[in-house]
């Protein structure tokens, strides 16, 4: 068992001395009910295409014809970092932390090359009330002057893994089921286009930037180069937002990313969001002792974070929005296990939940039907 995690009453921290640490990944999850990404850092140099990616509630594609999987999206957490021209390697643990009451993700760790080093600070949420939005936040701190270059934009080789479902099998072979259409990248941002295989299903990325202090100077594939000279001390930081808007789109408050974005604004209105939210759910129960009591809005936190509560089309697949595992499939145990808890706390979301179920019986029991049995087979 892990023992490597921090609790407190409203966050959870972990040190890791690696890029990838997947158990990292899973807990530090974050997800708006439409959209959920993993913990993983976008700096890591290598890709691991299976690993990272967006899952978006009701986005699948066809491993073969009639078999479906639950897309690992391209990705906009991708960045990499350059010192004085050369790649900057990790140089200290990575420390991950999640803010559960801001539905906040922050990771701390330092890069250095040539005998320059540069303090990370880089931050992402999924704003409450945008679901179809990604707020990103990177802040440098030199400690010599230094000349950095930052290529930010979209991973497009997000990929799957066909092979059945078993646990003890090595996960090596892989199927990419977003297809990249076309792509363009300018000083305002990037746009990419792709095709879903096998359900035909479009999804379009798009990545707009901000910042004060760097520099846009050239595209580079599916990203947009910025420079900015580093003074010792002196914050760098360099603001991303990204969407992705598809053809399946039900949730009315679905939209692009707004022309007058700023992230500050954009995540104070994150937490007031989650303040409400909060205020209806969160459950203080004496008798835990401090772990439970964190477990509890952990657990709290993953429910809503992977609930689309406007989209009736959707149910929440068994693990949620944070993993391609099981292909995304809908079990009982949403119904039997997830719904009391929205219930409870969230009509809307129980609602539309429910409608899932309703609205696909005609297609469970013409399934049933080719699957020679009776009744409803979902």
């Amino acid at each position: 068992m892990r023992t490597d995690l921090r609790l407190s009453p409203w966050s959870v921290s972990g040190t890791g001395n690696c890029w990838d640490d997947v158990f990292l990944e899973s807990i530090f999850f974050l997800g708006n009910g439409r959209m959920g990404i993993r913990g993983y850092i976008p700096m890591e140099p290598e890709d691991r295409p299976i690993q990272k990616g967006v899952y978006l509630a009701g986005i699948f594609g066809e491993i073969k014809p009639g078999i479906t999987d639950f897309v690992n999206l391209p990705t906009p957490v991708y960045d990499s970092i350059l010192l004085d021209g050369e790649a900057g390697t990790l140089s200290s643990p990575i420390e991950r932390s999640l803010d559960m009451k801001a539905a906040c993700f922050t990771a701390r760790f330092s890069l250095t090359a040539k005998q320059k080093t540069v303090d990370v600070v880089y931050s992402r949420f999924l704003p409450k009330e945008h679901p179809a939005l990604i707020l990103q936040r990177l802040k440098l701190i030199p400690h010599e002057n230094v000349e950095i270059s930052v290529a930010s934009g979209l991973m497009t080789d997000s990929c799957n893994s066909p092979i059945p479902d078993d646990q003890t099998k090595e996960n090596t072979e892989t199927i990419q089921l977003s297809l990249l259409e076309e792509a363009s990248v300018a000083p305002q941002g990037i746009t990419a286009d792709f095709r879903i295989r096998g359900t035909g299903l479009s999804v379009r990325e798009n990545v707009r930037f901000h910042s004060t202090t760097f520099q846009f100077i050239r595209d580079k594939d599916t990203c947009a180069v910025y420079t900015a000279s580093g003074r010792t001390g002196e914050s760098l930081i360099l603001d991303k937002a990204a969407s992705i808007l598809t053809s399946r789109d039900v949730d009315p408050r679905i939209a692009p990313i707004p022309e007058a974005w700023d992230y500050d604004a954009m995540l104070a209105a994150h937490k007031e969001a989650w303040k409400t939210t909060w205020q209806k759910c969160d459950l203080e129960i004496p008798a835990l002792d401090g772990e439970l009591q964190t477990g509890l809005r952990f657990s709290m936190l993953g429910l809503m974070g992977s609930c689309s509560a406007n989209d009736p089309t959707v149910s929440i697949g068994a693990r949620g929005l944070s993993h391609g595992r099981y292909k995304g499939c809908y079990f009982w145990d949403t119904d039997l296990f997830m719904l009391p808890f929205f219930l409870k706390n969230d009509l809307q979301a129980a609602k539309s939940l429910c409608d899932y179920r309703a609205r696909s019986l005609p297609a469970a029991k013409e399934h049933s039907r080719r699957m020679n049995t009776a009744g409803a087979r979902y």
